[in-house]
């Protein structure tokens, strides 16, 4: 996709859904309960977190805290990635409409006919990058009156969103090798103010191929849930055991670059 005058919401569209099967969206407005920057987001907020609290009682407030808050950034950190490396566009995320349902948000609504946004790559990051904080700010704020969360624990999950975006794109389009989408990574987490803060891992399989796993600095606290685990990537994992089992996973699934 190209930029224009307009860029093409239907290419875009289908490009998210191919990306992630969640960014199921549509360029027409809904009825339904969800979130929208600038509205009261506190009761659906606080819906959405009574939904895994109270699922998951044994893994506490940590769970529960973050659970939340990855639900309700991802898709903003999800379309910002696409829009500027898939369509050459910046995503107006501010206009965003998400769907909630049943303490899950995915799918969402966006107006037609957005400007597509002018300029170099690394503009356009910025400008993605500014627009998104401030929908990160509001989220934050909305979610910090229901439960409590650090802001460096947010942020750092952010983080890891963002480059987990990067890394799917970079498998469904062509011209993403490692070293771009390592340097697109470290673009990105600086121009949000997150330097540091996550940073991808580079492996090398039994074929000889380098892949690129990530190496978080927060945990999802997944393992808190009588039927959790730590996840591949968990910081509270040692060193060599995150790249063993990365490697094991990215062995089977070729998620990566």
């Amino acid at each position: 996709m190209q930029a224009s005058d307009h860029w093409d919401t239907s290419a875009f569209l289908a490009l998210a859904a191919r990306v992630h099967p969640g960014l199921n969206g549509m360029a027409t407005p809904s009825p339904e309960p969800g979130l929208s920057h600038g509205a009261d987001n506190t009761p659906v907020i606080s819906t959405v977190h009574s939904i895994w609290a109270n699922a998951y009682p044994e893994a506490g407030q940590p769970y529960s805290s973050v659970r939340t808050w990855t639900l309700l950034v991802w898709q903003p950190v999800f379309l910002s990635v696409l829009g500027v490396h898939g369509a050459d566009a910046v995503v107006p995320v501010g206009r965003l409409w998400q769907r909630v349902e049943q303490g899950v948000v995915a799918g969402f609504r966006m107006p037609e006919d957005w400007p597509a946004a002018a300029g170099e790559e690394s503009e356009r990051i910025h400008e993605a990058a500014a627009r998104l904080m401030a929908v990160r700010d509001a989220l934050l704020a909305d979610l910090r009156q229901i439960v409590r969360i650090k802001p460096l624990t947010a942020n750092r999950l952010l983080a890891d969103i963002l480059l987990m975006a990067l890394q799917r794109l970079a498998v469904t389009l062509p011209g993403f090798t490692n070293e771009r989408v390592q340097t697109l990574g470290e673009v990105w987490l600086a121009a949000m103010g997150l330097k540091d803060q996550s940073r991808y891992l580079l492996l090398t399989l039994s074929s000889g191929r380098e892949v690129l796993g990530l190496e978080r600095r927060a945990c999802c606290m997944h393992y808190r849930r009588d039927d959790g685990c730590y996840c591949s990537s968990c910081p509270k994992l040692t060193h060599s055991e995150r790249t063993r089992r990365q490697l094991e996973e990215l062995s089977h699934d070729a998620v990566a670059v």
